[in-house]
């Protein structure tokens, strides 16, 4: 097990840092012990063959990999809308009061490189909202990943927002444009809208046994709900980007699972 030697002190009933453990290589949780699990008799609504450590919802009684958060589970949704031609310099798209400005040449924070196409264009885009890799190319360096919503590619010159925090209080966040060429940039309206409240809706836990069944069939299944995991040892649904994952329980009913990226990706890491 990996160590964290930048630490000043150890954890309370630790003797110093150099024995403090956080997680090495394939290792899916930080920390000593094991989280407690509770069975629950669920269904299958298709086919299933899932791994230990896959991220699940339990909707109505039915088993699944959880999906990424729409706004039929919790996340306020809402769009932009790159259409026709890239955008001119000085169009802008607002979130939240938060303007992205499209620029030739991206020199200041929330600057957004015109790419060569739609599609280049909408790629910088996306990546000045979640604060991906490509600051000072893509867009403007000293951008920060906005604090309200992430955002994902959708069809053609769409971005798709989602609200990082699920529940209602999303349908607040306000979104505008500004185009040159108006018919060249819209949004989906003045707010996101779809936030829910339902916890339900949201991932219920983590397998902790392999689990197979057949469409329809029903069985009592094992669930981690709760412990501190490591987001790239655990199986997840497609489209779930780093920021995602780290939010995805929140507001659920396992809000004591915790997830994030482990420190160190190194396998010759000394333990």
């Amino acid at each position: 097990m990996a160590q964290d030697t930048t630490l000043g002190h150890g954890a309370p009933g630790i003797a110093s840092f150099a024995t403090q453990s956080f997680g090495g290589p394939g290792e899916p949780r930080y920390g000593e012990g094991v989280p407690t699990t509770i069975h629950e008799t669920v269904s299958a609504g298709a086919d299933l063959n899932l791994p230990i450590y896959s991220v699940v919802s339990v909707i109505a009684g039915v088993l699944a990999l959880a999906t990424i958060p729409t706004a039929t589970q919790g996340a306020a949704t809402g769009t932009l809308t790159i259409a026709n031609a890239v955008p001119a310099d000085g169009d802008t798209f607002t979130i939240n009061g938060q303007a992205y400005t499209f620029r030739a040449t991206p020199d200041d924070a929330y600057e957004v490189d015109i790419g060569a196409d739609i599609a280049a264009t909408r790629a910088n885009l996306i990546a000045a909202i979640n604060g991906d890799a490509g600051a000072g190319t893509a867009y403007g360096e000293d951008t920060e990943a906005n604090p309200y919503v992430y955002a994902v590619a959708g069809s053609a010159g769409v971005t798709t927002l989602f609200a990082r925090d699920p529940g209602d209080e999303g349908d607040s966040i306000t979104l505008a444009k500004v185009f040159a060429t108006g018919a060249n940039g819209s949004v989906s309206g003045g707010n996101l809208t779809g936030g829910s409240d339902d916890a339900d809706a949201l991932p219920f836990g983590i397998l902790a046994d392999p689990v197979v069944m057949t469409n329809g069939q029903s069985m009592s299944v094992a669930f981690y709900r709760e412990g501190h995991w490591d987001m790239d040892q655990l199986n997840w649904s497609a489209g779930w980007t780093d920021a995602m994952k780290v939010k995805a329980f929140e507001g659920s009913r396992s809000p004591n699972i915790f997830i994030s990226k482990k420190k160190f990706n190194n396998d010759q890491i000394a333990v």
